[in-house]
């Protein structure tokens, strides 16, 4: 393993509880690449901690001593405010959220928004995820962001409603793939050539899938 990030965790207050990898991170020799997405940890005071990080943080400043990108603070996520967050457990009833979440992730997100930082956004169901969107859509058109995005932890109707509008909005569909031989930065390193394997055998069968694919259609 190269690279990690953390998407985000409850229970686990910024700065305190990162304050032994922070301080790892500023010895030689540090192994693995960290970026961090950070969350209120208190319902209510998700506009307060934005603020207060945004005045204490600068997101993509490496902190660590010896490796290029070693250990940053990335961006908002993955509960942006708490009226915005459901569950993954299928097995009880689909949580409905909140009637002010719009109100509470709209402050939210215009701040972090007009900041161009990362987001991440958590959200199991499709009703979720559409009304999130509809607040996303709007405030990322008006404060120009350009930054990247996403909404994880989804139902695959969820996930398909979110990639048909993310598409309609302008964004291109991307593969796993690509995203990790993209942020592969060290191709020298001991696992490059594992690497090398995966990729050279995922080309392979993309295009056996898809060969197979047209013969079914023709």
């Amino acid at each position: 393993m190269t690279s990690a990030i953390d998407a985000g965790g409850t229970n686990l207050p910024y700065p305190d509880d990162y304050q032994a990898l922070a301080k790892l991170a500023t010895r030689p020799g540090f192994p693995i690449r960290v970026s961090n997405l950070l969350f209120a940890q208190r319902p209510g005071t998700e506009r307060e901690f934005y603020e207060k990080l945004s005045v204490e943080e600068k997101a993509n400043v490496n902190r660590a001593a010896s490796r290029l990108n070693g250990y940053v603070f990335d961006g908002a996520g993955e509960v942006l405010v708490w009226s915005s967050a459901d569950f993954e457990d299928f097995m009880a009833p689909r949580p409905d959220l909140k009637p002010q979440m719009e109100r509470d992730l709209a402050e939210v997100i215009r701040l972090v928004a007009e900041k161009q930082w990362p987001i991440r956004q958590h959200a199991t169901y499709d009703q979720s995820v559409s009304r999130i969107l509809d607040v996303f859509e709007p405030i990322f058109k008006e404060t120009g962001y350009r930054s990247r995005w996403g909404i994880g932890g989804m139902s695959q109707l969820a996930h398909r409603t979110a990639i048909e509008r993310l598409s309609h909005a302008g964004a291109v569909p991307n593969t796993a793939l690509a995203l990790v031989t993209e942020l592969f930065r060290d191709w020298k390193a001991p696992v490059a050539d594992k690497a090398r394997e995966i990729i050279k055998w995922y080309l392979a069968e993309v295009q056996k899938l898809t060969t197979e694919a047209h013969k079914k259609a023709a």
